[in-house]
Order: structure tokens, then sequence, then C-alpha cells
């Protein structure tokens, strides 16, 4: 079937995004980037922070002093 009038049909692609659009975007990317970034440090910590809750011996010597038991 034909289209009866050619002249009202969309082309697409020809505009560019609202500056709101853009800035969210790039503020998305920003955000997963800092994410993927900051993974590894933080999965560094945690892993420290596990180890010193199921010991112990680290928190006790900060708080007691070496010697306390």
């Amino acid at each position: 079937m034909p289209d009866p009038d050619p002249r009202d049909a969309l082309e697409l692609g020809t505009t560019t995004g609202s500056p709101l659009m853009v800035a969210a975007t790039a503020g998305v990317v920003a955000l997963g980037l800092a994410v993927a970034i900051g993974a590894g440090p933080l999965a560094d910590v945690a892993a420290r922070v596990g180890t010193d809750l199921r010991g112990g011996d680290s928190y006790r010597e900060a708080v007691l002093g070496g010697g306390g038991r």
C-alpha cells in the first residue's frame, strides 16, 4: 500500500537530545565508571574487615593494647 502523503513522514536521527537528557546520560555513565574503578579497592577493604571480624585479634590489640585477653 503506497503512502498517501509522503511529506508527513518522520525523519529519524535528525535532532539532538535535550541538554537535560544528555547530562543525565553522562552522569549515569560517570557513575558506572566510578563504581567499576572503585570496586577493586572496596572489595579489598571488605575482605580485610571480614578477616578482622572473624579473628578479632587486631581489634583486641587496638583496644586493649597488646596484652589483654
